[in-house]
This record gives structure tokens, C-alpha cells and sequence, in this order.
């Protein structure tokens, strides 16, 4: 692994390779269920068992990189509680229906999306101010995500896809030192 130098603890190399593998399964949902036209909500309505198997272990994989790495410049009491509120946050997100016809519940569920997106950037934005090489990539990744999503004029397959790997590579990026 190139980006792996011969000092680096099993610790770090183990969270390199779940980051991989991370990488992979953000994709899968795409490739198996749906296509780039659906974004994660639309899998998830069609295939929420598949979708849960490929996106948990990302997400777990997300929550251990974060928590290591805002840990180390952070109280870890601070760490656990923010990892805690953006978990619920997401929790929610994902149980609240989106439906093709506008109503309430599809309402709050881009309410919800809109919070936990917000909340993140927030995070990733305490986190980064130590991290320089990955907060240029999630720079990038972002600036990316958002012309794919202004390009289709919606939250879309691509757009959910390059931020959720920017997400994981930047995150892989901050614990690598």
C-alpha cells in the first residue's frame, strides 16, 4: 500500500484496509440494486435489507474513523457525545419514508437529510482545521458532489456516491499521520 509507510501502526493499517473496503461498499448498492439515476433513498425503498448489509458496515467503519480522529484533538467525552447526536440524526434520516408525492413525512425526511448534512460538514469542518491533506480532499470530493448534484438538479446517485467516498477517503486521510 503505497500510501502506507513501514512505521505506521496495525491499527492505522487495519483502518486503511476497512476504509477500502469501505470504498467498495458505498458502491455496490449502485451496481447491484439500482443504477446512478436512483440515490441511496431510492435503493432504500426498493431494497432496504440489501442496502442496510452494504451501507452499516461503512457506517460503523465512518463512526470509528471519526471518533479516533476527533478523539485525538478533542475530549473523547466531546468525541462520543457528537458521534452520538449525529447517529441519531442519521437513525432518524433513515427511518423516515420518502414517498414520490410530496407529503409530510417525505418532508421531513430531506428536513432530516438537510440536518445531518449540516452537522457534518460542521464536524468534518472542527476536524479538518488539524488535517490538512484531508480536508483538500473533502474539499475537492464536496465541490465535486455538488456539480454532480447541480448538474441533475437533484440529490443524485453520483452526487450521494462521490461525497460518501470523499467522506471515507478524507476520514482515512485524518487518521494517517
Amino acid at each position: 500500500m503505497l500510501i502506507l509507510s513501514r512505521d505506521v501502526s496495525n491499527n492505522v493499517k487495519g483502518l486503511t484496509v476497512l476504509g477500502i473496503l469501505s470504498m467498495i461498499l458505498n458502491a455496490l448498492p449502485f451496481f447491484l440494486f439500482g443504477s446512478l439515476k436512483d440515490n441511496y433513498t431510492g435503493i432504500l425503498n426498493e431494497h432496504p435489507l440489501a442496502l442496510c448489509c452494504c451501507l452499516f458496515p461503512v457506517l460503523a467503519y465512518m463512526c470509528t474513523a471519526f471518533y479516533k480522529a476527533y478523539s485525538s484533538h478533542y475530549p473523547k467525552k466531546t468525541a462520543r457525545n457528537e458521534l452520538l447526536w449525529m447517529l441519531g440524526i442519521t437513525a432518524a434520516l433513515l427511518i423516515t419514508p420518502y414517498h414520490a408525492q410530496e407529503d409530510f413525512w417525505s418532508g421531513l425526511h430531506v428536513l432530516l437529510g438537510l440536518a445531518a448534512f449540516l452537522n457534518l460538514n460542521r464536524l468534518l469542518f472542527q476536524l479538518f482545521l488539524f488535517h490538512p491533506r484531508a480536508r483538500i480532499i473533502y474539499i475537492a470530493g464536496t465541490t465535486l458532489a455538488f456539480l454532480l448534484a447541480l448538474s441533475a438538479l437533484s440529490i443524485s446517485g453520483p452526487s450521494e456516491l462521490v461525497y460518501s467516498e470523499t467522506i471515507c477517503l478524507s476520514l482515512l486521510f485524518a487518521n494517517l499521520r
